[in-house]
């Protein structure tokens, strides 16, 4: 084999190291790219019985937080979730003169997040979106007021 021909060869095989390493670069990364991804529609998927994001439904179905409504900051859900026929309850702790005057505390955020304002009988206050009705019910001594939520096609 001449000097010339071992020259041409091991350009050759450097060309191929060269795309195979290229290769393996390119799969590496779009490996890793892939990952989290898969990790983040995962943490989306968990992030859906977070009790301010939930989207489940109410009907039937123990679900950890209320239908398409994010709570404002510094309001939680206390408790588990109550289903009785076709609605379903939840108890939120806004914090003290927040719980006392609930439906002042939340109509904000009803109203930022496209909800449909109904009425408001007694201590309660009812909002619609989406084939949903949520009630904002203020216990008169308890300390915590309730959100309840069942299908309904508008305001009734």
């Amino acid at each position: 084999m001449s000097i010339h021909n071992q020259k041409g060869f091991a350009n050759i095989a450097l060309v191929i190291l060269v795309v195979v390493l290229v290769g393996a670069l390119g799969y590496l990364t779009l490996i890793k790219k892939s990952a989290p991804v898969e990790q983040s529609q995962t943490n989306n998927s968990q992030n859906n019985t977070n009790p301010s994001s939930n989207t489940n439904s109410p009907d039937n179905s123990v679900s950890s937080g209320p239908v398409g409504i994010v709570l404002p900051s510094g309001c939680n859900i206390v408790g588990t979730p109550q289903i009785e026929n076709n609605s379903t309850r939840w108890q939120i702790d806004c914090g003290g003169k927040n719980n006392y005057n609930s439906r002042a505390t939340l109509s904000p955020a009803f109203k930022a997040q496209g909800w449909t304002f109904c009425d408001s009988v007694l201590s309660t206050a009812h909002w619609w979106k989406n084939g949903i009705v949520t009630g904002i019910v203020e216990g008169q001594y308890e300390t915590y007021f309730e959100l309840i939520q069942s299908r309904g096609t508008n305001c009734q």
